[in-house]
């Protein structure tokens, strides 16, 4: 996969896509993926038109695999950004353990599900 730029040729900030789109606006035909690249808790995904050659970036949710691919895990209270502080094994089940940093809520996550399955708050803070 080709490496996407993030200007056009004369330094220009490439143009954004509506959320969805994934047609060149000039040509109406299905545009190419050149990378994708994680920025926070959004992917963002550079295009090229295959007949005018524009090239364009849309933004999409990161999903919860791409999140936790770079440590990033969210509460299942308050929704704010954790990382994991250890892995523990139960039984033949591997998870993360992760305090929340914003409302306290501890949880462990299955590492191939990464679905939370248990949480309670922390008296400490």
């Amino acid at each position: 996969m080709a490496k996407a730029k993030k200007t056009d040729g004369n330094g220009n900030q490439l143009p954004r896509l509506n959320s969805g789109d994934t047609k060149c606006p000039e040509c109406n035909v299905d545009l190419k993926v050149n990378q994708t690249k994680k920025v926070g808790s959004v992917m963002a995904v550079y295009y090229e038109c295959p007949v005018c050659e524009t090239r364009y970036r849309g933004d999409r949710p990161a999903t919860e695999s791409e999140k936790k691919e770079n440590g990033l895990l969210h509460c299942p209270e308050c929704k704010g950004k954790c990382k994991p502080h250890g892995r523990r094994q139960l039984g033949p089940v591997l998870q993360d353990v992760v305090l929340c940093r914003h409302c306290g809520l501890n949880f462990r996550v299955d590492v191939k599900v990464n679905a939370a399955i248990t949480g309670e708050r922390s008296e400490s803070e």
